[in-house]
């Protein structure tokens, strides 16, 4: 049985999914202030690099995919380790958000289809 993958254009959409909440749900929920300000630094830098992939949703097709997964890839780490930290780990509603968007953020790229195209880079200039 073959397991469908999201396409790279389906974790563009995602990634705006995962910006809108790190930029919103932290006041709805009424995370403090720290909190609202640091998810919402974390929702600004995923906005910015989605927005200069090469995927069809992304601005100005300049990331590769593979550099996009990198970065997806540290951005995940970060969040885990982020984790330890008292200003995370003593406050159970942070606690709580932030391991459901780690989570769900690590489960988004590993059901990503990250296989590039051969035409995909042909007018990138990095």
């Amino acid at each position: 049985m073959e397991t469908k993958k999201l396409s790279y254009d389906q974790h563009g959409i995602s990634d705006y999914l995962f910006t809108a909440s790190a930029l919103v749900l932290p006041k709805v929920i009424g995370l403090d202030r720290s909190s609202v300000i640091r998810y919402g630094v974390l929702g600004i830098n995923l906005l910015a690099y989605n927005l200069l992939s090469n995927h069809c949703y992304g601005a100005v097709k300049t990331i590769r995919r593979k550099t996009h997964l990198h970065i997806d890839l540290f951005n995940i780490a970060l969040l885990s380790t982020l984790s330890v930290f008292p200003f995370v780990r003593r406050k159970k509603k942070v606690l709580a958000y932030h391991l459901a968007y780690t989570a769900l953020a690590a489960l988004n790229v590993a059901v990503s289809d990250w296989k590039e195209e051969p035409e995909e880079n042909k007018y990138l200039f990095i």
